[in-house]
């Protein structure tokens, strides 16, 4: 796996396996006392089995919940692991499209806790090329290559929702930035785009 990192953690999700990647990334920085958590959608840490399930409910994750009051305590534990300048690994597109290689519009959540907290994001890119090896289902597996880019900072003089959004949008950009880089080809997108996907994940 390649590292890149950008002059100097929201990354896109594609596979449900792609935390392990940055997590890979994350030991290879050698950030002594730091850990990272994983926000985690509800039916991951439910439902996973094995061995990865077995990380997914007790390796650092922090479930999202349909349960109000359990979204409380998912909200003050985040917070908290802010708090000690810890990292959260967040999915800001709440979703995942198997293999999807470009960046897909972002919703404001992780974002309002960076901004509530006064912390930096650091956006987080993945890109992929097909490797010479074919899957069980005859597709290529793919070679990742994980791309940080520079920290985004709210600013004390705004107020929380237009931190929220600036951030998100500048997050967006520091995306497509490393896409066009390194597909060398403009970002577009067509109405079509989500079919192939579709027909991918009921395989």
């Amino acid at each position: 796996m390649r590292v890149y990192y950008y002059e100097n953690e929201l990354e896109d999700e594609f596979n449900a396996f792609d935390s392990f990647a940055i997590q890979l990334a994350f030991k290879q920085a050698k950030l002594k006392k730091k850990k990272m958590y994983r926000v985690i959608r509800e039916g991951n840490y439910t439902g996973f089995p094995g061995f990865y399930g077995a990380l997914m409910r007790h390796c650092n994750t922090l479930p999202l919940s349909s349960n109000f009051k359990t979204m409380e305590k998912f909200i003050a534990a985040v917070d908290r692991v802010l708090e000690k300048n810890q990292f959260v690994l967040v999915y800001p597109e709440q979703g995942m499209w198997w293999n999807y290689r470009k960046p897909r519009p972002l919703q404001k959540g992780a974002f309002t806790f960076a901004a509530r907290n006064n912390k930096p994001v650091l956006p987080v890119f993945i890109t992929m090329e097909d490797s010479d090896v074919l899957d069980d289902d005859g597709f290529y597996v793919q070679e990742y290559t994980v791309h940080f880019c520079e920290p985004i900072y709210p600013d004390p003089n705004k107020k929380r929702a237009q931190n929220s959004c600036e951030m998100r949008d500048k997050n967006y950009e520091a995306w497509k930035a490393v896409y066009e880089q390194t597909y060398g080809e403009k970002l577009t997108y067509s109405c079509d785009e989500e079919q192939p996907i579709k027909e991918k994940k009921a395989l």
